[in-house]
């Protein structure tokens, strides 16, 4: 009996059309990413603060901020991070409570333009 010798070439060019094929698709993804990566870059970074008055879980904030989210969006002139606080001010009536939030605001976003 002989050995079988032809898994042995199919093998070696199966690895090489692959090796190919990997290399292909990698450069390819390389340049997708590059460019996507170089267009991005390009954009001027903005900060947006939002703040909602009430508590977290009412129905509508979600909305609001989605149109906000659009409208800003829509110029794509930048790119914009969001950051949203709800202040929960008709539970808080106190204006104590009001400067201590604002104090806090400063604190969090003093790093940040």
């Amino acid at each position: 009996m002989k050995p079988v010798r032809s898994q042995q070439r199919f093998n070696s060019s199966f690895c090489f059309n692959c090796g190919s094929h990997l290399f292909l698709l990698a450069s390819v993804f390389f340049l997708l990413f590059h460019s996507l990566a170089a267009g991005y870059e390009s954009k001027e970074e903005k900060r947006v603060l939002i703040l909602f008055p009430g508590q977290s879980d009412l129905a509508a904030y979600p909305l609001v901020e989605k149109g906000i989210k659009s409208s800003l969006q829509a110029g794509n002139e930048f790119r914009i991070e969001y950051f949203i606080e709800h202040m929960d001010r008709y539970r808080n009536t106190d204006p104590t409570h009001y400067r201590q939030l604002l104090d806090l605001y400063r604190l969090k976003y003093s790093g940040k333009k």
